[in-house]
Formats: C-alpha cells, sequence, structure tokens
C-alpha cells in the first residue's frame, strides 16, 4: 500500500510537470558566494520602500540567472551550514519568480496579472524540476507551516508585500517575517484597510486567507491583521474579530487607514 501511494503521488509530481512550460536556465551557475551575488541584486534592484525597479531588474538578468542556476544544483547539506533550509527556499521563490518573468518578458514589461502566466513555470530545483506555484505552496504550508512565510511569495501585483533589501537570514528569519508583514499590512497603499464594509486586505493575502491550511496556521484575516496592524487598523480588525470578520479583497491604491 505504501509503494502504491508513493507511486500515484510521483505520477500525479509528472503529470503537474509535464502540462507546465520548463524555464531555460543559464548553465554556468554563480561561482562562489552565491548569496553574497544575490544581495547585490537585491540591492540594484529593490527601492527604499521595497518596490521593484523594474530597469534595474533588467540590467540584473545574467546574476539572476546565474543565481537560479546555483540553486537546481542545491544539495542539502551544503546549504543547511550557508544560509538554513527555510530562508533557502524564500530566496529561491524570490529569484525563480524574476527569471520566470524576464524570460516571458526580458524589457521587464509583465503586466500585473503575471503570476497566472508563470506559476506554472518549472525550473530545476534541488536536482528537480519545480513549478512556482508548487514551491510557494509548499514554502508556506509544509516547509514552514507559518502564516507568515506569505509575505515573502511575490506574485509581481501592484499590492505585493514589500520585497526584502537583504536575502532572507535563517539565523534573523522570525524577525524579519514579522517585520515585513507589519510593513506590509499597515501600507496605506497596498496594505490592509477598515472601513463601514469590514476589512479590506491585499489580494495576495486572501489568496492565502481562503485556503484551509492557511486558515488553519493563520486564522481568519480579521486575525492576521489583528496580529500584525497596528493604531487604527489594529483595533478595527480585533473589534471585527469579535462580530465574525467581514472582509473583501481591496482594490491597491484606493486608500485607507493604514496602521495610522
Amino acid at each position: 500500500m505504501i509503494g502504491l501511494r508513493r507511486a500515484s503521488g510521483a505520477l500525479v509530481v509528472s503529470l503537474l510537470v509535464a502540462c507546465s512550460s520548463p524555464v531555460p536556465v543559464p548553465q554556468a551557475p554563480v561561482r562562489s558566494a552565491p548569496l553574497k551575488a544575490w544581495d547585490a541584486v537585491l540591492d540594484a534592484v529593490v527601492d527604499g520602500r521595497g518596490h521593484l525597479d523594474r530597469r534595474a531588474v533588467v540590467g540584473q538578468r545574467e546574476a539572476i540567472g546565474e543565481f537560479v542556476a546555483w540553486l537546481g544544483l542545491w544539495r542539502p547539506p551544503r546549504v543547511r551550514r550557508a544560509v538554513g533550509r527555510e530562508a533557502f527556499w524564500l530566496n529561491a521563490l524570490d529569484a525563480m519568480v524574476l527569471h520566470a518573468a524576464l524570460t516571458r518578458w526580458p524589457d521587464g514589461a509583465w503586466p500585473d496579472g503575471a503570476w497566472a502566466t508563470i506559476r506554472q513555470d518549472t525550473m530545476p530545483l534541488d536536482g528537480a524540476p519545480m513549478r512556482l506555484i508548487d514551491v510557494a505552496d509548499w514554502v508556506v504550508r509544509v516547509r514552514m507551516q507559518d502564516h507568515r512565510a506569505a509575505v515573502a511569495v511575490h506574485r509581481l501585483s501592484p499590492d505585493d508585500p514589500p520585497w526584502p533589501h537583504d536575502p532572507w537570514n535563517e539565523q534573523h528569519l522570525d524577525a524579519e517575517l514579522d517585520a515585513a508583514m507589519v510593513a506590509w499590512l499597515n501600507d496605506p497603499e497596498v496594505g490592509a484597510s477598515a472601513g463601514p464594509e469590514g476589512l479590506g486586505v491585499p489580494a495576495a493575502l486572501a489568496g492565502w486567507a481562503e485556503d484551509i491550511a492557511f486558515q488553519t496556521l493563520g486564522g481568519t484575516p480579521c486575525d492576521v491583521v489583528s496580529t500584525h496592524g497596528r493604531g487604527a487598523l489594529r483595533r478595527a480588525a480585533e473589534a471585527e474579530r469579535v462580530t465574525g470578520c467581514r472582509w473583501h479583497v481591496r482594490d491597491p491604491g484606493a486608500g485607507g487607514s493604514g496602521g495610522r
């Protein structure tokens, strides 16, 4: 029975990969200090508010590709000593998203709905082809079992969480996730908002909030916002928790209370 289950699982994975789109990866990986190389990429492409500079992303195409190539050669023992397991997966997902986007839109002009296109793209990771959507799901639901990991899943959408200015670091990952979630949800332009119709939450967070696994890990959107919200936003979320949690997907840039 166990053997049959394993065979069935392998068949499902094979079918999913067969329905996906392989993304070309450079043959030459970054040769040394891969995390320093990725740090240099983030310094070049992420502005002070955690937004991507698309022109800078295009200019870093070669460095991003080399880092992705290194990811495909990853072996657990080496990486556990270098960056840790969870941080490795978060850094890998960011790099894979950018590489997939540049492959389809070399000029950096990806649309707001780019994730719907690239989510099925596959790249080698740990010696096997992995779809972006599977990496994102596995990071949040299985590997980390932490709803805060949703803040590290960037979909190239207007209400994306802020991009990190430095590689995710295993030793400080807990504090980094907390800070990133607070910054995202309290951003008056793309974060959560409070109004007569309840809480408005970013679409990226709503996508996880409707998932049973996310609800188990992080509760309702009201629970998440009451934990990471500040000021009026937090008070509104706490009030909604008492009355049943009314929430909806917020329109990016529509304005709102943020954490003020």
